[in-house]
This record gives C-alpha cells, structure tokens and sequence, in this order.
C-alpha cells in the first residue's frame, strides 16, 4: 500500500496492519470437544457420497475457510482423497475434516457440486457460526485456508489475521502483497494452483501427527504473531508518526 500511493500519487505513508482481537487463542481439547458435540447434529448430516464423518466425528483435522473460490478447493480435496486412497507401505494421511465458514456468492452451486462429489478421506462442512462458535472453531483448527483473491492486490484478508491470533498457521492464496502477512516457512505456506494446494496438504500432513514436523514448526510461526497485538503496532507504526506531526 505504501508503494502504492508512493508511486501513483506521491504520497509517503506508514502502513499500519491489522492484528488479531486478544479473544482469539488456541481451544483447549475440552473446548474443542465440547465444541464438536454442540455442533453434532449439523456435522454428522452427510453432505456428499461416501461421507465417513457422519459416524465418526473424532480425530480430524479441521480447517477454516472463507467461501471465496470454493472451486479450487474442491478439487484440491479431490486430489488429496485420490492420493490419500493409493498409499504405499509405510505411508500415512490422516482424513481431514474442512470446516466452510461463510456465505459467499455462488454457494448454492459450490453445494450442489460438494452433493455430487465422494470422498474417503476427506469430509466438507459448510457452517454459519455464532462468533463465540467461530472462535472456537478457529482456535481447534490444525491448519487454516485462506482462498481470499485480492482485486486490487493490495488489500490484506482479515481472516488469516484471526487464523494468527488463533494460532493457526496458513496455506494462502498467492497474489503480490500476501507476504506482508503470510511468510512462507515462517507461519504459512503459499499456492497458486489446486495442485498447489493438494501439494501443500500432503507434504504439511503426511504422517500427521506424529511426523509433521513441517506443521508443528509453521504452528510456532504462527503462535508467534500473536505476541503482537493492536497496541504494539499502533505504537511501532502511528504513533512515531503523530508524534512526528506534532513537532
């Protein structure tokens, strides 16, 4: 943004970013059990053939997401599954369970298509939550996607700064300013493509939990962001400069 305006309208500017609301942190186990049996009946109604999370609600993998382009991560999923069905000996993916927040343009096409759609080792749910909820489901999530496309290039996706604060490192959209927020190998990783993301979920989730060295590592980055809060950026980035302007 800084750039930006630097080079389109001669403005100098310090750019302030968004950082995570202090009610946003890691669930507890508790937290995240008890999270899952309210939230019961709406998970264990199938929502595509061959549906295994409808009997068995224990041991995913959770995953937030913005509706943005539902369509690339559908066919990621679908990649995983088909990986995830023709392992060789020796190798492990666990099933993951994708949590779908939002209600974003073209969703009622998005569903249809998840209808028709099997999987064996991965299970979609599209939820509306309350906000304590959407916390919750945040801070139990061991991996967050962000699909948000920028227009402009230049705007930042508010959702990944609530995957931080929860403590949750991102696999993310690239485009060219997403680095202000997400460093890859630091808390996140990029993608461009739903082979991309296929890609980024085996290698993050292979031999999950045990062996995902890659995830536990990203998982410190993230955490890491949450030591940084409204007010310390406020007093690193504006505060010099309104006290600059009082002089």
């Amino acid at each position: 943004m800084a750039v930006d305006l630097s080079r389109a309208w001669r403005v100098s500017a310090a750019v302030f970013h968004d950082r995570p609301t202090p009610a946003l942190r890691p669930a507890k186990i508790e937290e995240t059990h008890a999270l899952l049996q309210r939230l019961r009946p709406d998970l264990a109604r199938p929502q595509h053939p061959g549906d295994w999370l409808a009997a068995e609600l224990a041991g995913t993998a959770s995953s937030a997401t913005p509706l943005t382009d539902f369509g690339l991560l559908l066919r990621a999923a679908e990649l995983y599954d088909a990986r995830a069905r023709d392992l060789r000996k020796g190798e492990s993916l666990p099933r993951i369970l994708f949590v779908v927040t939002g209600r974003g343009a073209g969703r009622a096409a998005y569903e249809a298509r998840l209808h028709a759609t099997a999987f064996s080792h991965v299970a979609f749910r599209l939820l509306w939550l309350s906000t304590p909820d959407y916390r919750l489901m945040l801070g139990s999530a061991d991996l967050g996607i962000c699909l948000h496309a920028s227009s402009s290039g230049l705007d930042l996706p508010m959702k990944v700064v609530d995957m931080f604060g929860s403590g949750v490192p991102v696999c993310a959209l690239q485009y060219p300013t997403i680095t202000e927020l997400v460093q890859p190998g630091v808390n996140g990783v990029l993608f461009a493509t739903a082979e991309a993301l296929a890609a980024q979920l085996l290698s993050l989730l292979a031999g999950w939990p045990e062996r995902a060295g890659q995830l536990v590592e990203l998982r410190r980055g993230a955490e890491a962001e949450r030591a940084r809060g409204w007010d310390e950026e406020w007093g690193r980035c504006v505060l010099p400069v309104l006290q600059g302007a009082e002089t």
